[in-house]
């Protein structure tokens, strides 16, 4: 009892969800301007406009989560020796299943600074073996994984890069069973659950929309106007994940196989968001500067239920190829394509 009390209390010390925010503003003037009281106004104008991205550092942090799920084996326990996948996973976190709320999403980021919404993609391989020495229901598994992702459209640019490494183990609660000399297999009741860690780096420029930000303050007065304003996220999310999950497959006539199955992530760790914006500001005769750095923490949920569905085909067990599908509670989700050997 007494270690579960603790391991209690060292998850939720590692998952409290964390989020500080601070922003801090530079306007330099050209030599020889004097622009008085309008810094502090457009300073409290870029201040409003940036607010704190809470939900977009939040929404990453919980997709990182999701894509630590690749090269899953959980629709193929009951193997005799061992099963080796790998595959390719995508795991996102959005603000509704609305399709005109996910239009507006990059315009939310634009001109409001912060939206709900994460991405998180991983690539990964994994072997399992059936540890007989220790129990003839239990399985082992480790997985490893290494994405690198560059794109630009227009003038948004984006970057990630990720590091993997989990364990997982599966117990078989019933057994499987076979009609028909295997044309119908049921692979039986099992319980799953791991350490999963994700280390991954991303960096997403964009150019702001909407109304140019500006400032009109002194006497005279002085109009400031920032142009061009460039727009940079630089994230690193370092993320443990344990699974608990309840699965059970079906296959028919040795080539399709059904997963389906519920359970839960427990997560903890830490999104880091670096946020910064250069540009020129112009007072209607010589630029100055502005740069604006900002940083804020946050951390993935705690707790997130979820219900797991798969389809695959293959040769026998020889050949498998599995879309497995994950939808958490809260508008996040996960899918991929699992290819892989079972024996």
């Amino acid at each position: 009892m007494k270690f579960f009390k603790t391991a209690a209390a060292l998850i939720f010390v590692l998952s409290a969800a964390v989020q500080t925010f601070a922003l801090d503003v530079i306007i330099t003037p050209p030599s020889g301007a004097t622009w008085g009281d309008a810094i502090d106004i457009l300073k409290s104008a870029v201040e409003e406009r940036l607010n704190d991205p809470k939900k977009f550092t939040k929404a990453n942090a919980n997709a990182a989560s999701y894509a630590n799920h690749v090269a899953t084996q959980r629709g193929y326990a009951g193997y005799d020796y061992f099963a080796f996948t790998f595959g390719a996973m995508a795991g996102a976190q959005l603000p509704s299943s609305n399709y005109d709320d996910l239009k507006d999403l990059n315009d939310s980021i634009r001109n409001e600074g912060d939206a709900q919404i994460g991405l998180s993609t991983q690539f990964a391989v994994q072997l399992g073996i059936k540890a007989w020495f220790i129990s003839d229901d239990l399985y082992l598994g480790f997985k490893i994984g290494q994405a690198k992702i560059n794109f630009s459209e227009g003038e948004n640019k984006f970057k990630y890069g990720t590091f993997m490494f989990g364990l997982v183990a599966n117990y078989m609660l019933l057994n499987r069973m076979s009609v028909g000399y295997g044309a119908v297999r049921w692979r039986g009741l099992n319980f799953g659950t791991g350490l999963i860690y994700q280390n991954s780096d991303t960096k997403y420029t964009m150019k702001l929309g909407g109304d140019q930000l500006s400032g009109t303050g002194g006497s005279p007065p002085v109009i400031l106007t920032v142009t061009d304003p460039y727009l940079e996220y630089k994230m690193n999310s370092k993320i443990a994940t344990i699974p608990l999950e309840l699965t059970t497959a079906l296959r028919l006539l040795y080539c399709v196989n059904f997963t389906a199955g519920f359970g839960a992530d427990l997560s903890m760790g830490k999104t880091d968001v670096r946020l910064g914006m250069d540009g020129e500001v112009d007072d209607g005769t010589d630029p100055g500067k502005i740069e604006v750095t900002g940083k804020v923490k946050s951390s993935p949920s705690i707790i997130r239920p979820k219900i797991m569905a798969g389809i695959g085909i293959g040769i026998a067990d020889a050949i498998v190829i599995d879309v497995p599908l994950t939808l958490y509670w809260g508008n996040g989700f996960d899918i991929g394509i699992t290819i892989g050997t079972v024996w």
